[in-house]
């Protein structure tokens, strides 16, 4: 699905597929990363095309540093047509065709140049709810995330950037974060589906848990935020 950074008065703005942008996603917190293994990279596939799945490792790559780190920059690709088999936790086999954007993922060998580096060994790993939901949930202390949830290719009107968030004036959108996403068929769980989404674009607002708030209006979004 999924999300170039953008900044908005200070705010960290994830916005996703806008004009044909690939997916990029929000800064990650590195606080359980001292536990990744050395002996295999830990990823997640953050794009397919062009006969390829890229996988983005910048969270394995820093691993044992505490703290923020960005979320993208350390990535390698995995070519479709590779005679490497994946399997699941359970060990199926799994043809990388069917393997899903955002879905978190073990590689043997472990990376250590990325333009030689070449898979022998690919798992799908486990993922909790909140690696799932990530782009998202709220983050820290952070209190909400919106996300103009759209279809790509199709209009967003008065749902863009310069309608939602004016620049002369504190947005209650600033209490967190807002991302434009475009809906992704092939996402490793079907958000239009999982939420019940049956118009979009729409407006969601979530905490660090759960969707809290949705609506098709610009006003019910800023009183919510304003009034929680």
């Amino acid at each position: 699905m999924f999300k170039s950074l953008v900044s908005f008065l200070g705010l960290l703005v994830i916005v996703l597929g806008i004009s044909g942008c690939g997916t990029t996603h929000k800064a990650e917190s590195n606080t359980a990363a001292p536990s990744m293994p050395d002996d295999q990279t830990i990823g997640t596939v953050t794009s397919k095309e062009q006969g390829e799945l890229t996988v983005d490792y910048s969270e394995w790559y820093y691993r044992g540093i505490d703290g923020p780190i960005a979320g993208t920059g350390h990535s390698v690709k995995l070519p479709l047509a590779d005679s490497v088999t994946a399997t699941n936790k359970t060990g199926k086999k799994v043809a990388l065709k069917d393997i899903k954007i955002g879905q978190k993922l073990s590689l043997v060998p472990a990376v250590q140049d990325q333009t030689k580096w070449k898979a022998s060994k690919v798992t799908l790993l486990p993922m909790t709810k909140k690696e799932i939901w990530h782009d998202f949930l709220a983050e820290g202390t952070t209190s909400f995330q919106t996300s103009v949830f759209f279809e790509e290719g199709k209009p967003i009107g008065k749902y863009d950037m310069e309608n939602l968030l004016d620049k002369d004036n504190p947005s209650p959108f600033a209490n967190g974060g807002i991302s434009w996403v475009h809906y992704e068929p092939d996402y490793v769980v079907d958000v239009k589906k999982e939420l019940k989404i049956s118009k979009m674009p729409v407006i969601l607002i979530f905490n660090q848990e759960k969707e809290v708030f949705r609506t098709y209006k610009k006003e019910e979004a800023e009183k919510y935020l304003n009034e929680h």
